[in-house]
């Protein structure tokens, strides 16, 4: 395969879109992940949730923040059921609980909920602290313990209250996270949501059950089950995967990628599966290696080295071997939006953040899937989104970048 490169400059006159464009939400602390990321906040309609109950006790609706960029639960603080509620990024990439802290007074915390050190039942441990360095940038504050509420629970945890974030989160559409990474313990050292759900008799079984629902295309609203897995989300059986030995993060094996059903020879590889990660990010040489089967011979591939464009009417099939089952790409879901006149831009990205071998499929990967972190046997499941819901793969509105160096890729065969 011979391809040639024409490097030429292209710049837009537009409104730069704060997109994420990597893993913000990744604790590098403990998986030594780093890249920058930018959010940008819109209003969030919730249809469904008044339904969703009726299925499954222990199942709370996760909503998308309008943009298909992050999902978050709301959650409360203290025993009062007049309290403010709080969104929360759902987030299998990292492990900590925390909101603002009311004492936090700097641009990124005011422009966002926070929570006072003088809330009811919350008390302030005076000789811990906490600090969270995420690839968007650090977080630090007091660690605190008091009731939280969500779904069915009430539930007694420590939690953080950030007094120190970063700049960059100024534009964070949500008010903190809940990491639900693949540990039992936050960073602190102390229970995790899951855990500690479990071990104050809430849940019989460490597992959570989640949906994406894109905002485009469908309610907004998608589900997250604690315990157990939400039956009616999902069709079929559940292909369960075993985590990593040697990891605390949710990376299973995977088998193979295909493109027109042609194995492109990618063998050894590792995934991540990240709900706080919007887009899928490969490293660079298969992320190129992917597109350009995706045009084939007689498509124009654009790129600047990270973001891909290619022409909107791709209909390449794109499959995924994770277990022993194929899961499919659809065009729809690999291609996310119009990009001026040069084409679409993918929902893949080129970046070796995790290294050469392991890709990062974000929520871009599994709003098409029905997903179960198991924590107490350590695997993933995946399965076939239910009949009755909508189609996950929904093309956004037109977004453009400023001032790219993108190149112009053809074959030559």
């Amino acid at each position: 395969m011979y391809y040639r490169v024409l490097q030429f400059w292209y710049s837009l006159l537009v409104l730069q879109l704060q997109i994420v464009l990597s893993s913000s939400l990744v604790d590098i602390h403990q998986s030594h992940f780093n890249n920058t990321i930018q959010k940008t906040a819109r209003s969030s309609i919730c249809e469904a949730c008044s339904s969703l109950h009726q299925f499954v006790r222990n199942t709370e609706p996760i909503q998308d923040d309008g943009s298909d960029i992050l999902y978050f639960i709301e959650m409360e603080f203290g025993l009062d059921h007049n309290n403010t509620e709080f969104r929360l990024v759902v987030d299998t990439g990292s492990f900590d609980l925390w909101v603002y802290s009311s004492s936090c007074t700097n641009s990124s915390c005011i422009s966002h909920r926070r929570l006072s050190r003088d809330h009811d039942n919350i008390e302030v441990l005076s000789d811990t602290n906490f600090s969270i360095t995420y690839g968007q940038g650090s977080v630090s504050g007091a660690v605190a313990k008091g009731f939280v509420r969500f779904s069915d629970y009430t539930l007694a945890m420590l939690f953080g209250l950030a007094q120190n974030v970063d700049d960059s989160f100024t534009s964070f559409p949500v008010d903190g996270i809940m990491g639900l990474g693949a540990t039992t313990r936050q960073s602190t050292g102390y229970d995790g949501v899951v855990s500690a759900l479990k071990k104050q008799n809430k849940i019989q079984h460490g597992v959570v059950g989640i949906e994406l629902e894109p905002a485009y295309g469908g309610s907004g609203s998608g589900s997250i089950s604690f315990g157990d897995v939400d039956t009616s989300r999902f069709e079929g059986n559940i292909t369960f995967v075993d985590l990593m030995s040697d990891t605390d993060m949710w990376v299973i094996p995977m088998e193979e990628c295909y493109v027109r059903g042609v194995s492109l020879l990618l063998e050894n590889r590792t995934a991540l599966l990240d709900t706080g990660t919007t887009l899928n990010i490969l490293p660079k040489h298969d992320a190129l290696l992917i597109h350009l089967e995706l045009v084939e011979s007689n498509g124009t591939l654009y790129t600047d080295g990270t973001n891909y464009i290619i022409p909107c009417d791709t209909n390449s099939t794109l499959e995924i071997a994770i277990g022993t089952k194929l899961w499919n790409i659809p065009p729809s879901g690999y291609i996310r939006s119009n990009y001026s006149n040069l084409g679409c831009l993918t929902s893949i990205q080129g970046g070796d953040i995790l290294g050469n071998s392991t890709w990062l499929l974000g929520s871009a990967f599994l709003k098409g899937v029905y997903s179960v972190f198991d924590l107490e046997d350590r695997r993933i499941g995946l399965a076939n989104l239910g009949s009755n819901g909508i189609n996950p793969y929904k093309r956004l509105p037109s977004i453009n970048f400023t001032s790219q160096l993108f190149c112009k890729i053809r074959r030559w065969w």
